[in-house]
Parts: structure tokens; sequence; C-alpha cells
């Protein structure tokens, strides 16, 4: 069986030790800028010169994450920074921005670079052309299907998949909604959860649900199915949490390792029999196979809770005034987080509780309890424990346990009228270190194992011992202090050759030719109707994309391609069509020139960025034409779940149930509209409520060099498109 990479993420340095020593071959992480999880502490720099020794030492590889979109004010900050990265030995980067992708293969070709998950890489086009480009390895989409990853590891590109944790609804890299709602951006590692908000779902502007958390993923699980996974060509396993706790990272680890293991050994079968309890009681919104085991429409979301589910505990038996009492049907202890669910939910940790009037430590299955609780509650409500002591006592004692420790192989040599000498091996690297010649009688001769006893002192070193040896004459007389100091030595040589083996691979970055093409002004529209191309074409603009089949150019937001002229919202798409689109989140020049070279003669700046920001870019500088969406509702999220679909009852899509307009009210009354696709499997598109209007901007932008204004239509009608159209200045 090929051997599988288990990545785990850590968001500080002790959850990077708990990761390694529960079995990680690779760890993620990021340092205090440009990482997509900028609210997790993060890694200092010397923390992170830390972490890839602490790793390097246990033969673990450390992968940064600078997986944010870069401003072009930014840019100088993170060339500084890669430049770290490069000299402490890290790894590889992960990688969403094409000018940050561009950036290090023209600067560092022997630097190793993933091409994170948020390039939305989900098919072979997209692989093939990163592959090309030097890219060692690519982060699939989480939309990604097993066939689909079965076919892009046939390119011959390295792929690594999300096996446990937290999904995105919107497919990734095309979420605009926190940004669109509070300005946080996603793709700027700032994002403040929208999904996890309740909505109401309208039809035909009337509720159809009641307030819901309809965009909720549940997490991640696919323990069971490890089987299929490792023969997919995938060459790594990637647990996401890099915001989780330490004792989350350590038990997922743990169990992925084990099942792992269990599968090279042919215990599989036997292992995942057993009930896993603890990746329940450690974190779970309830647990899903996901898209890439083919999860049905309505398993994908839990409308109820964004909240950690826990394992199950037990039932209220009775309630009094003070107190209540609990059957449990799993194990109990004090200093344990429980919740007990219903209409007025309560969680807390127990720190006391009795068992027929006996006050306990530990209660076991069958064994009712009593706690003493004010909270109202109801007879039959469900208890589950949201976090386990013992399993945090676990973790704490790996800490100081440190068991994922190099084993290395110790010869020394003990002879009169020699240096002292030891050699020290890890099976890669061997080191020897002598000392003085030993001239002294030993006056009285010790055995071989005195000795070896003496040496054994190796627990605050990252090396274990395995095999010792011993040639010693019984003539020669060696002290502790010099025993101690050639020990000592032989570490930090042996530490310093591991850390030196850190082999980089040179790949040359080649670009191709590009031919400056002369600037032509052109308004552009995306329709979502008949009606609104005709109107449009009735007012002159000649080049229209719609997301409907017609004669036109093609839109392909859904990032099917049936045109060759259509926009480019994918890398997978750029044998389709030379214009790419304001959803390849281009902030910065290195983004263009990189485009350019794959054939893109225009490029629409990324919605994400203000005017004063469009109006500080260096338009004149680039080689192709630049443009900007002027008007339009932006996508806010492009979705392979069907909310509709699941409100209505159905387990699967393609259900015909969506016969009207559709739309989710947030909290505030705020509407987002939807758009359905039933060609592209049910693909959906929640729409911004806000609209952008820069049209009586189009002075200031031509003035500074824009040449191309975007107009998006959506839910439009006649009149309105009438009165946006009036509003351009020819």
């Amino acid at each position: 069986m090929k051997k599988i990479e288990l990545l785990a993420p850590a968001g500080d340095l002790e959850t990077l030790k708990v990761a390694i020593q529960a079995g990680a071959n690779a760890v993620y992480l990021a340092g205090k800028q440009f990482g997509a999880r900028s609210f997790s502490p993060n890694f200092t720099e010397e923390e992170l010169k830390e972490a890839v020794i602490y790793a390097h030492l246990r033969r673990v590889k450390i992968y940064v994450t600078v997986n944010t979109i870069v401003y072009q004010e930014e840019w100088s900050i993170l060339t500084t920074y890669i430049s770290v990265l490069y000299e402490m030995g890290v790894d590889a980067l992960i990688v969403q921005d094409l000018g940050v992708l561009r950036y290090i293969r023209r600067h560092y070709p022997d630097f190793e670079v993933h091409a994170s998950t948020q390039m939305n890489i989900f098919d072979s086009k997209g692989a093939q052309f990163l592959r090309d480009v030097g890219v060692k390895r690519v982060v699939l989409a989480r939309e990604t299907s097993l066939e689909q990853v079965q076919a892009i590891a046939q390119t011959g590109i390295e792929v690594e998949i999300f096996v446990h944790g937290a999904l995105c609804f919107a497919s990734s890299g095309n979420c605009l909604m926190s940004y669109t709602i509070g300005g946080r951006s996603g793709n700027r590692g700032q994002c403040a959860q929208p999904c996890r908000k309740q909505y109401t779902l309208l039809e035909n502007h009337h509720a159809i649900s009641k307030k819901m958390s309809l965009l909720s993923m549940k997490d991640l699980n696919t323990l069971s199915y490890l089987k299929e996974l490792t023969q997919s060509g995938a060459c790594s396993f990637k647990i996401e949490g890099r915001m989780k706790s330490k004792v989350y990272v350590y038990w997922v680890v743990k169990h992925y390792r084990q099942a792992l293991d269990a599968l090279e050994a042919g215990m599989y079968d036997t292992f995942i029999q057993k009930e896993q309890t603890d990746l329940y009681t450690v974190f779970n919104r309830q647990f899903t196979k996901g898209y890439l085991m083919h999860e049905t429409n309505a398993q994908l979301t839990n409308l109820i809770s964004v909240n950690h589910q826990g394992s199950v505990l037990g039932k209220v038996i009775a309630v009094r005034p003070n107190e209540i009492e609990i059957l449990l049907s799993a194990p109990l202890q004090v200093k344990d987080a429980i919740r007990i669910k219903g209409k007025e939910e309560v969680g807390f940790v127990v720190s006391i509780f009795y068992v027929q009037q006996e006050k306990r430590e530990v209660a076991y299955p069958g064994e009712t309890i009593c706690i003493p609780l004010a909270h109202r509650q109801k007879v039959g409500a469900e208890v589950v424990k949201t976090q386990s002591s013992l399993l945090q006592q676990a973790v704490d004692a790996s800490i100081k346990e440190e068991p994922n420790r190099l084993a290395v192989d110790v010869h020394l040599c003990v002879r009169l009228h020699h240096p002292l000498s030891l050699m020290v091996t890890d099976g890669l690297h061997q080191v020897t270190i002598q000392g003085d010649i030993l001239g002294e009688h030993a006056k009285q001769p010790v055995t071989a194992s005195v000795l070896v006893d003496k040496l054994d002192k190796w627990k605050d070193t990252p090396f274990v011992l395995r095999k010792r040896t011993v040639d010693y004459d019984q003539m020669a007389f060696v002290s502790v202090k010099d025993l101690n100091a050639i020990r000592r030595k032989a570490i930090e040589e042996l530490c310093c050759a591991i850390l030196a083996d850190q082999p980089r691979r040179t790949q040359p970055y080649i670009e191709p030719f590009v031919e400056i093409i002369s600037h032509q002004f052109q308004i552009e529209a995306i329709v979502h109707t008949q009606e609104q191309a005709k109107i449009c074409q009735t007012w002159g603009i000649k080049t229209l994309y719609t997301d409907y089949e017609s004669e036109h150019q093609n839109y392909n937001r859904l990032n099917i391609v049936q045109g060759k002229e259509g926009l480019i919202h994918n890398l997978a798409q750029l044998d389709y069509g030379q214009v790419a689109s304001p959803y390849l989140n281009v902030v910065n020049p290195e983004a263009i020139s990189f485009l350019a070279h794959a054939g893109i003669q225009c490029v629409y700046l990324s919605n994400e960025l203000s005017m004063e920001q469009v109006c500080h870019f260096p338009i004149g500088q680039m080689p192709i034409d630049i443009g900007v969406m002027i008007y339009g509702r932006m996508d806010v999220m492009v979705t392979q779940h069907c909310m509709i679909s699941k409100v209505k009852g159905y387990e699967k899509k393609q259900c015909g149930a969506c016969q009207g307009e559709y739309a989710l009210a947030d909290a505030y009354g705020n509407e987002f509209p939807i758009l359905t696709d039933k060609r592209y499997g049910c693909s959906v598109r929640i729409l911004d409520y806000h609209i952008r209007n820069w049209l009586h901007d189009q002075k200031k932008l031509k003035k500074h060099g824009i040449h191309r204004f975007l107009l998006v239509f959506t839910i439009e009608t006649e009149a309105e498109v009438k009165q946006v159209l009036e509003q351009l200045n020819r």
C-alpha cells in the first residue's frame, strides 16, 4: 500500500507538538500574517523557527500557509516574509494568490509550492495547468468527488484531500458573503462565518421555513472510508482545525494514525468496528461523509444547531427544585463538561455529583447520578458530554512524556591510549565524536553495561536509544564528565546533520512570451434572461455573457464550460476564453502578469478591491486590459448544496421543487436572492443583497486607465436594466 502522509493542523506551538506525538507526518500552520485563519493564535517568527527544528528532528514536515489574497501595498512585507520562511527551512508554502505563486516560482524556483484549496481546483485541467507551472501539490476543493480525485491523481501532481473537520458551504475560494456583509474577507483570513447564522428561506417572497441554520455544514468524517481513499491516488490526508483545541487535534490525529496503521497491517475492518466516541466528544457538528463520498443533499447540513454536539451521555429522568437525576449511558467524571439539550439548554463543567447519596468522582453506564442544578429542565431531555477530563489528561501526559522521538543506535569505544569515541546514527545520518586520548588506567575496571548506564541520559533530547554497543578493554579509565560531554556533542552534531539534510528540488520556471496588446475600451454585460440580453443588444453592448443556454458567449460561473468565449472563473477554464472574471480574485500586478503569460488578454479586478485601491493600481504598467465591475449583485456564494430541496423534505437534489423566486432572509431582514441551475447538478448561487453601483465613477475610472466595464444583471426587470443603461457614459 502506498504510504499516505497524515497532515495535521496547528494553531500554536503546543498543538504542533501534540499533533506530532499523536502520529502526524506533516503539520500545516501559519505565521502572524497572510494565513487564512487570522483569528487563530498562529506563530511568531521565533516560534516558526522552533516549530521547524522540532518537527525536522522528528522527520516531520512543516507547511506554512500563505493562502490569502495579497494587496499591492503589502507586497514588500510579503517578499520579506517568504525570504524568512525559505531561510528557516520550511518544507513548502500553501498559496492561493496567483501573484504569490508567480513570485515564489520566479524568485525561489526550488521552494516547494502547494496550491491551496482556496484555488478551487476540482478537475484534471486545473491540476495539469498547476503542475506545468511547477506546483508540486494541489489541495483539492472540498466539493471534489472520489472519482475526480482519482482522475486528478493521474496527472502526476501530488494530491492532498481533506478527510476530517469543518466544511465550507460555498465552493472553496468562492465565498464573498462575510466580505460583503461586514468587510471581513474569507479570502483574507477574516471570515465572520455568516454560514453559521440563521436564515429564513423565502419562496415568491413568502417564508417557507423557520429561522434555521440553512447554510451550516456538518463536519467531515471519513474514518470509515480510508480503504477507498488510500486507493484514490491521494498522497496526503488533511485534517482541518487550525482554530481547534490541542485536545481535538491530538485525538483526531491519533484516530486517523491508528486507522492508517491498522489498514497497513490488515486490521482495518476490526479497528473500524470499534465505537469512535472520542471523535464525537472532542468536536462535531454532526458528521457527514461529504461530497468526497457522495453524501446525499439532505445529509450535508445541520439546520438545528451550529454548536459542538458532543457525545451522548444519558437522559434526565427526574427534576427537583435544586437538582436533577441523569441515567448514564456513558461514563462521567468530575471536570467533564456536559450540556442538557432542550428549549432552555444549559452547559457546565461538572464539579460535583452523587450516586445513591454518595459523593463520587466517576460514574458508569447504567448508574443514576444526581447533580445540584437550579436551572429548569424537562424529564427526558438528552444529555451530552462536550469535554472529557480523561481525554484532556491524556494529552497533558503526552506532552510530558514526549514519546515521538527518533530512535538512534550508539557505539562507545573506551580503550587505553586511544581517543574516547562515540558514534551515533539514526539510520540516515551518522556522526562520530572523539574526545581526549585515554591515558589513565582504571583502578577498578567496570563492566560494559555500567558504561552504557552512565551514557543513557537522552530523556531531554529528540532521540531515544535503541541499540547500544560498547568496545571496552577493561583497562582505561573514563570519567562521567567526559561521557556526558561527548554525548552532548554527539547529540548536537546529529541534530545539525538532520536539520541540514532538507533537500530542495530545483524546478525552473519559464514563462511564455507575452505580446503587449492594444487597449480598447469596452462595456460588457452578464445577463440572466433573454429579455435582458435583447435590451443590452439594443443599447449597443456587443459582448454579452449569459448564464443560460444561448448563442452568446457563455458566462461559466458554475465552472461548466460549453463555449470557447466564456468568462474565466477558474484555472481549469483557461482554454475556453481570454477574459478573467472578478471571481479569480486578482488584487495585485503579479497575478495579472501570471494570467497574461497564461494567455488571458483582459482581467477584471477582484470585487474585494475598493475604489481607492483600484485608483492606486498601476494600470498603465499592465500588459493587458484591466476592467472592473461597475454595476450588479456579486455572487456571495456558489454552492453544490440545495437548501430548497432540503427545506421541502427531499433527500436528493434534482427534485424539481424550485418553481418560483427564492431568497434567504437574515435576522435583519436583508434578502439574498437565490439563483438555481438544474443543468449543472442543481448548483445554487446566492447573490448579495447590496448592489454595487459605480456607474457615476466611470470618468474617474477611465482617467485612471480602466478599459473594460462589466455590468451584471441577475434579477433585474426590463425597466431596471434600462435605467442602468441610461446611466452609461458613452
